[in-house]
């Protein structure tokens, strides 16, 4: 097969290993040293079988080289090689001279280029393999003397060593050097590769940094003017309304509280992937609770003019009492009676809950959430769960593709699993599984939703620079009954109530973002000046809800965190919490 010339000569592909590189040397330095064996041979008269094993070695190995340029399989190219050097062995070594002869330099340039080459369990063979033909020969030459062929001389055979040590020397330095040449490149290469990668986490800490920034600044602007729309919409369901106000009322109330757990979604995704999620564990009534969750769909149900009815069936073996992360069971519930509804136009959405076992202090409960809609085809289904993914029978329903994978992932937090089978046209079942607390795991943390103490005889002094949220706040404080009430608009002028020895607050109610002092620097100069002895409690009430923000709040001295927007329950329960 004819190549062109500077083919001839090994090349370095860096596309493939340097074990590649390193076996076309090994090949093409043997060519070489029996092209010149095969030469010396007739020059210095060796023995015919000699010169025949010298030059059917040259044809051989250079068949293996022509075969190794021509890309045969790398596996069948060195099991030839490596194949006949076992075969070459065997018939050279007796007529070479034996144990005293130039055999064992041979021997060592195989070893060596198997070294470099094969995979280590197949080098352990290939060592093993040598070691028995060396001691097998040995053992024979011993017992049969005169085996070997014997040199003509002794400064034949002195000099065939030493052409043969040479030789081994000049290949051995060739192939270390080459080896080293391309430990020092690779090295180099993965240095750079690492520089490369320090460079680029660097960047992407600074995205992620520039993330959460962004996260936190959106959901600081947002749900401060829907702390207003939220509170507002609550507090005029409380007053006397004509049935078209109450409606719209209602209307107010179910788009407010959508848009705020579409904010909640985002940021909870964030928070999850990150890793940094943690769950809370409340008692909770959960026929009451789930009940109080279809409520906030009314309206909607209400304002279409097709016939959709949701309803919930409750198992009533589910113990009246669990302890869980209701929050976080709301809001999955929350995302697949929304989607319940947005893809069904008549029919019905239901909700049922179901006991499945109940074992020491765990009860099993299964969630099933179904609805008569348009289904979901195949092609979607492998991809429901996917992040932004909305599925192509949803082009003209809102939606951002968030609730879903939000739902799963809440799910599996809380050591359950989520499922689905849905039909075209005939709709779709989630189910979802979850292990909920007979007793309370930590007692002393348990947040309770109801209580029986009387709020009347507080004090509360509310720091807060937004006038609406100054309002929402004082009407839902009076709601439950509090007229004691001052209101302060920055940090400094928060330090200076609640230092005044005139005001016996019981609780502060304290924004972040305020001018002259924000809110944790309030916190901070309080608590410094009262030496760690509060008379009254500070509870942050804030649109900064990152997980950083929340270690910043406790850090400053504040005993809870209330998110906006705020409403009523919230603030009750809060108040009820950090009551004595």
């Amino acid at each position: 097969m004819a190549m062109k010339l500077k083919n001839i000569f090994p090349v370095n592909d860096k596309s493939k290993g340097v074990e590649f590189h390193l076996f076309e040397i090994a090949v093409f330095l043997t060519v070489l040293i029996f092209s010149f064996w095969s030469v010396f041979g007739f020059v210095a008269e060796f023995q015919l079988i000699n010169k025949i094993l010298f030059l059917s070695s040259f044809v051989v190995y250079l068949s293996i080289y022509i075969a190794q340029k021509a890309k045969v399989s790398f596996s069948i190219v060195s099991a030839s090689y490596f194949g006949y050097s076992f075969v070459l062995m065997a018939f050279a070594w007796l007529p070479g001279g034996g144990i005293q002869g130039a055999i064992l330099q041979f021997i060592v340039l195989i070893f060596i280029a198997g070294l470099l080459v094969l995979p280590l369990r197949a080098y352990l063979i290939f060592i093993l393999s040598i070691a028995a033909i060396v001691i097998s020969f040995s053992i024979y030459e011993y017992y049969n003397p005169d085996a070997a062929f014997p040199y003509l001389s002794e400064i034949n055979r002195i000099r065939d060593i030493s052409i043969a040590s040479i030789i081994a020397i000049m290949v051995l330095g060739f192939s270390l050097y080459t080896f080293k040449k391309s430990y020092v490149r690779d090295k180099e290469s993965l240095n750079k590769a690492i520089k490369e990668i320090e460079v680029e986490k660097i960047k992407a800490q600074s995205a992620d940094k520039a993330k959460s920034q962004f996260l936190a600044t959106i959901s600081h602007e947002m749900r401060t003017p829907l702390n207003g729309i939220v509170g507002i919409s609550e507090l005029l369901g409380e007053t006397d309304l004509n049935p078209e106000q109450v409606e719209m009322v209602k209307n107010l109330s179910y788009s407010s509280n959508m848009l705020h757990s579409l904010i909640s979604d985002v940021l909870d995704l964030t928070t999850i992937e990150d890793e940094n999620l943690e769950l809370s564990e409340n008692v909770f009534q959960l026929e009451s609770e789930i009940n109080d969750i279809l409520e906030i769909f009314r309206p909607k149900i209400d304002s279409r003019k097709a016939f959709l009815h949701l309803h919930h069936e409750h198992d009533e073996l589910i113990p009246k009492i669990l302890y869980g992360d209701i929050t976080r069971i709301r809001q999955v519930l929350v995302n697949l009676v929304n989607n319940g509804i947005k893809f069904t136009n008549d029919g019905a959405v239901i909700v049922q809950t179901k006991l499945l076992s109940k074992e020491k202090n765990i009860a099993t409960v299964q969630f099933t959430v179904s609805d008569t809609g348009i289904g979901i085809s195949k092609e979607d289904q492998d991809k429901l769960f996917t992040k932004f993914f909305r599925t192509r029978l949803a082009n003209t329903i809102e939606g951002t593709g968030l609730g879903l994978t939000i739902s799963k992932r809440l799910v599996e937090l809380m050591g359950g699993e989520i499922s689905f089978t849905s039909q075209l046209k005939k709709g779709s079942t989630f189910t979802f599984e979850l292990p909920l607390s007979i007793k309370p795991k930590n007692p002393q943390k348990i947040e309770s939703s109801t209580h029986d103490e009387d709020l009347t005889d507080l004090k509360i002094l509310i720091a807060e620079d937004v006038p609406i949220n100054q309002m929402v706040l004082s009407k839902m404080l009076k709601n439950l009954g509090i007229e004691n009430i001052d209101i302060v608009n920055d940090g400094k002028e928060a330090f200076e109530a609640a230092t005044d020895d005139q005001n016996e607050y019981d609780f502060i109610l304290m924004d972040i973002q305020m001018p002259k002092l924000d809110g944790s620097q309030a916190s901070r100069k309080i608590i410094e000046f009262y030496k760690g002895d509060l008379p009254f409690k500070i509870i942050a009430v804030t649109a900064n809800v990152m997980k950083d923000d929340f270690v910043l709040y406790r850090e400053s001295g504040m005993v809870d965190v209330l998110s906006k927007p705020v409403n009523i329950k919230m603030l009750s329960h809060t108040l009820y919490k950090h009551l004595g």
